[in-house]
């Protein structure tokens, strides 16, 4: 049965256990490495981008965001079983000096690669020259994600340049952002209203991207839900959830981007909440003040579940496209 909510100022909410996440098997077959070639991640350090490129024969040169982190080369392997990538420096550039280390591999395939340190910091690397890396996946000017599912899924949220950006919030049932979210400046609180998705009059992400980007029904997040495996991790140096597609591999990252009651901006990187198109009054006829929500908590016991929240409340759109 699912569990309901509704959060306040402080966002409390009931917490309810996740899957495990199961990291998706690389793309290559017999004796083809999956690594070669030249991968960048876009967002290492400060916001630089940064490049590895491997060879075939276990060599590695390593590229830095800017002249002060320099260049690296030496030996890496990869361990299928264990999970783990390991560079061993020639040069003795890796972070602190150390000649050798260690990462935990999250996911690889042909496309990108997903490791963590022994931080719990992740960086996805995208290889160069592919239709990830070049952006091809683009409607509208706006990167999605094809997870297998009934629709396509956005890489970021409305207002973000990246999916570890927190992006814009918005009341619900409203296409513009403001200063503070309160009850008496809702458009829609207390207001009978209807499923909203792709209406550009309520619907910010149809407002803002056009096309066919709108906010996800309720059918639509538990489509997601219902076929991924969400895993709490932190990417970027940004806590959230990386959300995988049982049915194909590919996966999205929901930032934890807090979000606002009135003018007080709280939790962000503790918790998230992603609207869905749906009122809570489909469900209570006399309930005109809340709507349906997305909540993912990122401490104590991490959780993903539906609920309900109040309709001014400032919150995260992930949009989806046909």
């Amino acid at each position: 049965m699912r569990k309901t909510f509704r959060l306040f100022v402080t966002f409390v909410a009931l917490f309810v256990t996740i899957s495990t996440f199961t990291s998706c098997e690389d793309n290559g077959s017999g004796n083809t490495n999956p690594l070669v070639g030249k991968w960048q991640c876009k967002n290492h350090y400060n916001g630089g981008a940064d490049y590895y490129t491997f060879t075939s024969d276990g060599q590695y040169t390593w590229d830095g965001p800017n002249d002060s982190w320099g260049t690296d080369f030496g030996k890496y392997a990869y361990n299928r079983e264990l999970g783990t990538m390991t560079f061993t420096s020639l040069k003795g550039n890796h972070p602190g000096g150390l000649t050798t280390i260690t990462y935990m591999v999250l996911e690889i395939n042909n496309e990108y690669f997903i490791i963590m340190d022994n931080d719990g910091d992740s960086y996805t690397y995208f290889k160069v020259g592919n239709n990830n890396n070049n952006n091809d996946n683009k409607h509208k000017g706006h990167e999605y994600v094809d997870m297998g599912l009934s629709v396509k899924w956005a890489t970021h949220n409305v207002g973000a340049d990246a999916p570890e950006d927190f992006g814009n919030y918005y009341a619900w049932g409203e296409t513009k952002t403001k200063s503070e979210y309160t009850p008496e400046n809702s458009l829609t609180y207390e207001k009978p209203m209807g499923d909203i998705s792709g209406d550009p009059t309520y619907d910010a992400a149809r407002a803002n991207w056009g096309g066919t980007w709108r906010i996800p029904t309720k059918d639509e997040m538990e489509e997601l839900l219902n076929n991924c495996s969400p895993k709490a991790i932190t990417q970027n140096g940004v806590n959230g959830f990386k959300v995988t597609s049982n049915i194909n591999g590919n996966s999205i990252f929901l930032p934890a981007a807090g979000g606002y009651n009135e003018a007080l901006f709280v939790m962000n990187n503790e918790i998230g909440g992603y609207w869905i198109s749906s009122p809570y009054g489909d469900i209570d006829d006399n309930d005109f003040e809340t709507a349906s929500i997305l909540l993912i908590v990122t401490v104590n016991n991490p959780s993903v579940d539906l609920g309900w929240t109040s309709r001014y409340i400032g919150s995260s759109i992930r949009p989806v496209c046909d």
